[in-house]
């Protein structure tokens, strides 16, 4: 321990329990993103039968409403999406283990308040991978190539894998 750290045991196993839980967040809102983000990609490149065409149609648009933000006007009623909700866990984060210090209150807040949006969007996406799972079988069925979860996107965003 640097001699210079005046936090207490306490504090520190406070930061560290804060850390697990916001890597713990992080892990799943990277992994459904990162799921959401290919299937978007191979969604929009299917051309199928016009009931398969429909289907995975409606699905691509749940799957960019569910990643990103809204671009509503009223910015107060818009709904967190996906990808802001990890940004800001990561950010969280970053900012937790940057000193050795208990979290502050705000901190402690704030990941409460990220945990709890995280939740509903998670749940969200296994709704949204049950639809793709029927789609899958569409597809199937047209002899056509099935949306494959685990195939990492094409491309890659602004700002993903900073570390």
């Amino acid at each position: 321990m640097d001699p210079r750290v005046k936090t207490s045991p306490s504090g520190l196993l406070k930061q560290f329990e804060l850390e697990l839980k916001l890597t713990s967040a992080i892990t799943e809102g990277s992994q459904a993103v990162r799921q959401a983000r290919s299937a978007q990609e191979q969604v929009q490149k299917l051309t199928g039968p016009g009931e398969t065409k429909a289907v995975a149609e409606d699905l691509k648009k749940k799957i960019s409403d569910l990643l990103e933000d809204a671009k509503d006007s009223n910015a107060a009623k818009a709904q967190p999406s996906l990808k802001g909700t990890n940004s800001d866990i990561i950010a969280l984060y970053k900012e937790v283990e940057k000193a050795d210090a208990e979290p502050t209150i705000a901190q402690q807040d704030a990941a409460s308040k990220t945990a709890s949006e995280l939740a509903p969007l998670l749940k969200r996406w296994e709704g949204l991978k049950s639809g793709l799972q029927q789609l899958n079988v569409k597809l199937s069925a047209a002899d056509l190539p099935r949306v494959d979860l685990d195939r990492p996107p094409e491309h890659q965003e602004a700002g993903e894998n900073e570390e």
